[in-house]
């Protein structure tokens, strides 16, 4: 059954990075190769509850990746520029006094 859930988390793991990095080869090239280690890290893994963190780490990246992470674009104007999607509907992004950008769930 793990490997079956490993399987699929790998999967979806590269779907949310090609998702995520579309269009910057080299950062989507760097989580593959990351993904690709820490699999290869866990390939001999035999006690079950370090199997089950792992599993989970992985379904808590799908979601944080998923949902929190966007990738900026640089536009004519030279500001960097976000599109968000109906995934992120539930964030709300604002600019703290200091200069920090915060978000915070609605």
């Amino acid at each position: 059954m793990a490997a079956k859930e490993a399987l699929s988390l790998y999967r979806g793991l590269m779907r949310v990075c090609r998702k995520t990095f579309a269009g910057d080869q080299a950062t989507y090239s760097a989580a593959l190769l990351e993904l690709r280690n820490k699999y290869r890290e866990s390939l001999y893994e035999t006690d079950p509850q370090a199997i089950e963190a792992r599993l989970a780490e992985g379904r808590e990246v799908i979601e944080f990746m998923g949902g929190h992470v966007v990738q900026g674009a640089l536009n004519d104007q030279g500001n960097y520029a976000i599109k968000l999607e109906k995934h992120h509907g539930d964030m709300v992004m604002s600019m703290e006094e200091d200069g920090e950008c915060s978000s915070k769930s609605k």
